[in-house]
């Protein structure tokens, strides 16, 4: 068990849910394409992506374009419980989620998916985002330098089993700390999306302090 110093909201569950089949993530595609908001805020024909994660810094798929965006109402935050990329069942990590919070905002960057093989692009993410529905797909409105834009993005499925909630920074130190999987180690993933906002020029002052709680800068041990 990693060291914690009090129970996370949830406990991790005993194993990783099954992934998503082929005609699931089907069908989970043509149902988001069929809520796109018409009226798009910012006429654009192409697909945008919000980013706020390992995206960033790995997106896995071709783009056309990028630039930072922010998201108002969610927050970036520890609250997804990775049991088999980052973690295992017998000593779970955590991963990032765009987690709700009304007095929130998320900066991440916003990728615009070419027009040209869209569908193969799509498919590719859904198998890395919706491998197993810890995320819900939702279109949302995103402020970024070219003005609004409308922009897929992954929002924390709360009623899954993987999802953590929200707890302390101290506390989801303790759990990513010596946490690996088959992607590699849990730091490493927190360590690394802090410095690509950075890279960037883009600030999240709570994730800057989990990562130092990470490290043991705060004297949490």
């Amino acid at each position: 068990m990693p060291l914690a110093v009090s129970a996370p909201t949830r406990l991790p569950p005993a194993q990783a849910t099954p992934p998503l089949g082929q005609p699931e993530r089907a069908r989970s595609i043509a149902d988001t394409l069929a809520h796109r908001p018409a009226g798009r805020a910012d006429g654009a024909d192409a697909i945008r992506v919000f980013a706020y994660g390992s995206l960033i810094w790995n997106p896995g798929f071709a783009w056309t374009g990028r630039m930072h965006g922010r998201l108002s109402g969610y927050m970036r935050r520890a609250c997804i419980w990775t049991l088999e990329s980052r973690g295992t069942p017998e000593n779970p990590g955590l991963a990032l989620g765009l987690d709700t919070d009304p007095s929130g905002s998320c900066a991440g960057i916003v990728f615009t998916l070419p027009l040209d093989g869209e569908d193969e692009v799509l498919d590719r993410l859904w198998q890395r985002e919706m491998h197993t529905a810890l995320y819900r797909p939702r279109w949302l409105t995103a402020s970024t330098e070219a003005g609004p834009a409308d922009v897929l993005a992954f929002v924390s499925n709360r009623e899954h089993p993987q999802y953590a909630g929200v707890m302390a920074h101290d506390v989801a130190a303790g759990w990513i700390r010596g946490a690996e999987g088959a992607f590699g180690r849990c730091a490493d993933y927190f360590r690394q999306t802090l410095r690509s906002l950075e890279a960037e020029g883009l600030d999240d002052p709570g994730l800057a302090d989990l990562v130092l709680r990470i490290d043991g800068s705060r004297g949490d041990r």
